[in-house]
Parts: C-alpha cells; sequence; structure tokens
C-alpha cells in the first residue's frame, strides 16, 4: 500500500499555529485537530503483528477513532454506505482489495506479537523476524 502524498497529519502539524492565529477556532474543533495531527503515529500507541509463516513483521499504531479524520473514517464511511447494499464486512474488504492482518509476502493471516505502549519506538530493523514470534 503506497503512502499519500500529502498527510493530513503532517499538514495540520505544520500550519496549525498559523491557522489559529488567523481564524478564531472553536475549542472542538482544536480537539480534532490536535487527534488527527496525531492520528496513526506512535504517540497513540500501537502493536506489533508477525507472520507465523515467513516471520514477516509489521508495526500498526493506533488511529485517533475522530469521526472527523479521513485516516479513521474514510474506510469505515465506504463500508457504511456499501452494508446499505446488504453486504458482509468481508465481501466489501474483498471486493475493495483490503487485506485485513494479511502477511505482503505470503499471504497468510498475521498475529499480534507485542502491543506498543505510546511513543514507544517500533522493533529495529535489525531485529530477527523469526526470533520476534517466538
Amino acid at each position: 500500500m503506497t503512502r499519500p502524498r500529502f498527510d493530513v497529519g503532517q499538514i495540520i502539524k505544520d500550519w496549525s499555529s498559523e491557522f489559529y492565529a488567523k481564524y478564531s477556532v472553536v475549542h472542538q474543533v482544536r480537539k480534532s485537530f490536535g487527534a488527527m495531527a496525531l492520528c496513526r503515529t506512535r504517540a497513540l500507541g500501537g502493536h506489533v503483528e508477525v507472520c507465523p509463516e515467513c516471520g514477516e513483521i509489521h508495526v500498526s499504531y493506533n488511529s485517533c477513532r475522530d469521526r472527523h479524520c479521513p485516516k479513521c473514517q474514510n474506510k469505515e464511511r465506504e463500508v457504511w454506505i456499501e452494508m446499505r447494499t446488504k453486504k458482509s464486512y468481508m465481501q466489501i474488504c474483498e471486493e475493495k482489495g483490503w487485506e485485513i492482518g494479511l502477511c505482503p509476502h505470503c499471504k497468510c493471516r498475521m498475529r499480534v506479537i507485542e502491543i506498543l505502549e505510546p511513543s514507544r519506538a517500533p522493533p529495529s530493523k535489525g531485529t530477527s523476524s523469526r526470533s520476534a514470534c517466538l
């Protein structure tokens, strides 16, 4: 999965102080902007998944779950719209090509091996992926 060219969180981090200086912003907007700036970063914690077949490690950071966040709500919005057609969640994911917890190399289901506390760095690249699942 490729990353988008522009990230909402990074834009908010870079420009929020100028935006707040120029516009009168209510508390709820500031709260949502703060949540979106931290979305899917190690500041919110996360988990490490490992593929039991090939040992591939994948770090996933927690989302902010703010209803205004495009990173959090885009997939849910699409699923909600499609669910109105009485399709199951798994059918929708298959049609969209969303791989839920699958190893990108061998396509088997990954399992969580570690929960990351907020602001904790992911395992280093030098860590043996096979030893992480033992």
